[in-house]
């Protein structure tokens, strides 16, 4: 089943990004209408937090389908397009279908 490969995927592509990097990801991932839907995470549960801790935040906050598709926003906002393209590649891999039309199947 795809949604179970969602949260594997998101802990390897979380695990790229070096320590500024994963800051300014906590940083958007901390703000409010960062995407249209979504419940933001307030900062103070996303200080000092590990990529193991932000994606499983994000699942608890959004459920694995918006944990993805948030990640790939944010990704794309901080232009770290070979990163978010691999992650796309990889749930196309893994026949995990996006259902927002800003991310394109």
């Amino acid at each position: 089943n795809g949604t179970s490969n969602i949260t594997t995927l998101l802990f390897s592509t979380l695990e790229e990004l070096v320590k500024d990097e994963l800051k300014r990801f906590r940083f958007y991932l901390s703000q409010k209408n960062l995407l249209e839907g979504y419940k933001h995470i307030p900062k103070g549960q996303l200080e000092k937090t590990s990529p193991t801790d932000i994606v499983a935040r994000m699942v608890e906050s959004n459920g694995r389908q918006g944990a993805l598709e948030i990640t790939l926003y944010i990704l794309k906002k901080m232009t770290q397009l070979e990163l978010a393209s691999r992650l796309e590649k990889a749930c196309k891999q893994s026949k995990i279908i996006f259902l927002f039309s800003i991310f394109p199947n």
